[in-house]
């Protein structure tokens, strides 16, 4: 197709089938996507969508302006932790055997289950994180530490040591990045 289709065009795309047999071959990939998500989230005589989080339509506006393809800026994840040894507290009467010289966190997107541990050594810490439910292990996985690219080792374990404690931990998986919540040491 030689003219750009506008956000009108593409909406007509999206709601009429005979209009998406037309043009369906003529879409770049980015439009296709765009039809795609306009056909599946259709608001037209239903209940609007309510506002997105101001954080997320700041997001859309950087995207936006980056440009950047939009289906490759989608492709960045963040992480949640879903567990935290520090963050337990032992049950009352209990005495906590979690202490302040190891810690353990697991991180979960849709469909990737991190694990993160650290133990003190003295003067150091050594780190292990591995990927527990997630990719194949011949998908080419990097773990950023800081400014630091780690590989994982034959087993699909990042091991390294530091005398530094992480405060940021960045999964790259193929092309997904997936970032995980900032950690705190106190």
């Amino acid at each position: 197709m030689s003219k750009k289709l506008t956000r009108h065009d593409l909406l007509r795309i999206a709601r009429d089938p005979h209009w998406r047999d037309k043009f369906s071959v003529a879409l770049t990939e980015e439009e296709h996507t765009q039809v795609e998500l306009f056909s599946r989230y259709q608001t037209v005589n239903g209940l609007p969508l309510g506002d997105a989080p101001r954080a997320w339509r700041e997001r859309a506006v950087a995207i936006a302006k980056s440009g950047r393809s939009v289906s490759k800026a989608l492709r960045e994840l963040v992480a949640s932790l879903t567990f935290d040894s520090w963050a337990m507290a032992a049950p009352v009467g209990v005495r906590s055997t979690a202490t302040r010289d190891e810690r353990r966190m697991r991180f979960e997107t849709e469909n990737i289950v991190f694990d993160f541990r650290a133990e003190q050594r003295e003067k150091i810490w050594d780190f292990i994180a591995s990927i527990i439910n997630g990719p194949l292990a011949d998908a080419d996985t990097v773990l950023i530490v800081g400014g630091k690219s780690l590989h994982a080792d034959d087993t699909g374990v990042f091991q390294w040591s530091a005398a530094r404690l992480p405060t940021k931990l960045k999964l790259r998986i193929e092309d997904t990045s997936i970032e995980m919540p900032k950690i705190q040491w106190k």
